[in-house]
């Protein structure tokens, strides 16, 4: 699980519309902590994101029971948590609602400063080179949780 993370927001995951957040965090202490690191062989590193209105079950540990849970592990810094049982099987079946995807065509449009670094963080695009985007919604505007499953695909 990489959000929420002991390390941000002291464990804790609320989030707020239209702020931007980074996980990881480019002002980790930790250079190494900084960036997501992808070796060889290629592959598919798979990513599931699920936003809920209201706080998701027990089993998903936040703030002060998460950080209880990473002070237990022998690698604190390095804590791990994954769902699992019929969470799990809710988030997944989450990814398949009915959806609407637009993907961005046509000319790039101008980022401001902030919305450039926290797209591209480096990642290896050309300046010049149109910024990659999908929006994806609901198409319920009653759905209390909207998971999307993300691919990010290594050649």
């Amino acid at each position: 699980m990489l959000f929420p993370n002991p390390r941000l927001n002291g464990g804790e995951n609320r989030i707020t519309a239209h702020v931007p957040y980074e996980v990881p965090s480019s002002f980790e202490p930790d250079p190494d902590n900084r960036w997501f690191e992808f070796n060889d062989p290629p592959s598919t590193n798979r990513l599931w994101l699920v936003v809920s209105r209201r706080p998701l079950s027990d089993e998903v540990p936040s703030g002060e029971k998460l950080l209880a849970l990473c002070r237990a592990q022998a690698n604190p810094a390095g804590c791990q948590w994954g769902p699992q049982g019929a969470f799990w099987k809710q988030v997944v079946a989450g990814a398949g609602a009915e959806r609407r995807t637009s993907v961005r065509q046509g000319p790039a449009l101008a980022l401001s400063n902030v919305e450039r670094e926290a797209a591209t963080r480096g990642i290896g695009l050309k300046p010049k080179d149109p910024q990659p985007w999908t929006v994806e919604v609901s198409v319920s505007p009653t759905a209390d949780t909207f998971v999307v499953k993300v691919d990010l695909i290594q050649h």
